[in-house]
């Protein structure tokens, strides 16, 4: 206590800045928002029946297994994707030009969505909602 008295230093962090915290809170949110318009815009095209503007939103990683027809006769099943829903990215990480994203879907709760980088952007490869695959696969 004599210590702090005297202004000795300590093991102790300085006070939090509340406004680096902001800065950095929104350089997060800044790098996540490209993969979070990518997910919505895919969510969005499926909820209003869209299914063409959706498989756009796919990665050839996907495409070169899944037909178009294929993916819109069998999507339309998929009731996860009946009516819009918000989607919330709260962490990814990296490697090699793919991007893993965990989000918040809605309420249907945790998904990870799995991104292929391309020049123009993020295309989505696989999509899981509670850890149940949500895209056709392969037939």
């Amino acid at each position: 206590m004599a210590c702090w008295a005297q202004g000795c230093q300590t093991d102790s962090p300085a006070p939090a800045d509340d406004s680096f915290a902001r800065q950095v809170s929104a350089e997060v949110a800044a790098s996540h928002e490209r993969y979070r318009v990518a997910a919505q815009s895919f969510i969005d095209a499926i909820a209003r029946g869209d299914t063409a503007a959706a498989y756009e939103k796919l990665a050839p990683s996907y495409t070169n297994m899944v037909s178009a027809e294929s993916f819109a006769a069998r999507i339309v099943k998929n009731r996860n994707f009946s009516q819009p829903l918000a989607v919330k990215v709260f962490g990814t990480s990296s490697t090699a030009g793919t991007t893993r994203a965990r989000c918040v879907l809605g309420d249907l709760g945790l998904t990870e969505i799995v991104f292929a980088e391309r020049q123009d952007g993020p295309r989505i490869s696989a999509l899981s909602i509670a850890g149940a695959p949500a895209l056709p696969p392969p037939e």
